[in-house]
């Protein structure tokens, strides 16, 4: 089971996806740079059948602060603010842009994961 990236609303995704493109893509290993490409990859596998596919609702409600935890808890996040001469400063700037863009209120992160259950198949060799 696997989760893509969380969602949020439109405006606070938007500042997520400036981050990912911008300051923390050199810090990004390119295997993560794929959203849902890694569920057709696992339908398409040579060799398995698909058994069952369930997206499981997890939608958490999080203050700025804890969603600008969140992003500092992956690892290109963390790269980045450590190249920074003040990385507290970073963290709490981007606190402040998620705060102005839900106006303050709790933030609904969407964070529902995907279960893809596969069999392989018999092979006559």
């Amino acid at each position: 089971m696997t989760a893509r990236l969380p969602k949020a609303t439109p405006a606070i995704d938007a500042i997520v996806l400036a981050e990912l493109r911008g300051p923390w893509r050199p810090h990004r290993d390119p295997r993560l740079k794929r959203d849902l490409i890694w569920e057709n990859e696992v339908r398409g596998a040579p060799g398995f059948e698909l058994v069952e596919e369930t997206k499981f609702s997890y939608v958490v409600p999080m203050s700025p602060r804890d969603y600008a935890g969140f992003w500092r808890s992956t690892s290109y996040g963390s790269a980045y603010a450590r190249a920074l001469a003040e990385p507290e400063a970073y963290w709490t700037g981007l606190e402040s842009h998620f705060a102005a863009a839900g106006a303050g209120d709790m933030i609904p992160v969407d964070l529902s994961p995907t279960l893809i259950l596969t069999r392989k198949l018999n092979s006559n060799r």
